[in-house]
């Protein structure tokens, strides 16, 4: 069998629920990384870019309030323990605004409650499990894409003949869909056994990518 090695798999998700208001792809398209896949409406990426808005003007105040008690006791009209409270309310508000921004970076582009997911890496659309209107959870896998230069073959091998293949080794393989042979060397052998069948693994990779 064909298949796609794993790390040229790629998925893509939704980090908020939402409703899918545009889907820009169908399966068997070719993409780059980059482009983009779907939009999403959710409540939740509007709340947290507001989030962003509310946490970096209260940053602001508690950095004005952090100078002003500074300068209060540096002029003797000020109380260490003022200052001390402003420079606590000052981290606590540094640290609500960072966790803001990293929460909407995760998001990914768009404005408000819209959110546009774009595919991660050069590849071919191989499942779309959404579709316009439709509602989705976080977490959700919407996307999924395979790199086609990263394709081997999978063959299912009896173990007594296991000991008759070796790294390297030449393959032919008849394709039914191809009219010729193709040729491919052993890339490598499983190392689990499927004990119920007693087969292997045996990966081949294609001499012609």
């Amino acid at each position: 069998r064909v298949e796609f090695r794993a790390k040229a798999l790629s998925t893509v998700g939704a980090v908020v629920s939402g409703r899918i208001s545009k889907i820009n792809v169908q399966v068997g398209d070719s993409i780059k990384a980059g482009a983009p896949l779907a939009t999403l409406e959710s409540q939740e990426a509007a709340q947290m870019r507001a989030d962003v808005s509310r946490t970096k003007a209260e940053l602001q105040r508690a950095e004005d309030r952090a100078r002003r008690q500074t300068l209060m006791q540096q002029s003797g009209v000020g109380l260490e323990i003022e200052r001390a409270e402003a420079d606590i309310q000052l981290r606590q508000a540094r640290a609500d605004y960072e966790r803001s921004v990293q929460a909407v970076r995760l998001l990914g582009e768009g404005v408000d409650q819209s959110i546009v997911l774009r595919a991660p890496i050069d590849g071919v659309i191989l499942r779309v499990d959404a579709s316009v209107g439709s509602t989705v959870e976080a977490d959700a896998t919407l996307f999924q894409l395979g790199e086609p230069d990263a394709l081997w073959l999978v063959a299912d091998v009896f173990d007594n003949d296991l000991p008759l293949i070796e790294k390297g080794a030449k393959a032919v393989i008849q394709i039914s869909a191809l009219a010729d042979p193709v040729s491919g060397h052993v890339a490598a052998v499983s190392a689990a056994m499927q004990a119920d069948l007693r087969r292997d693994a045996v990966y081949i990779e294609f001499d012609d990518a």
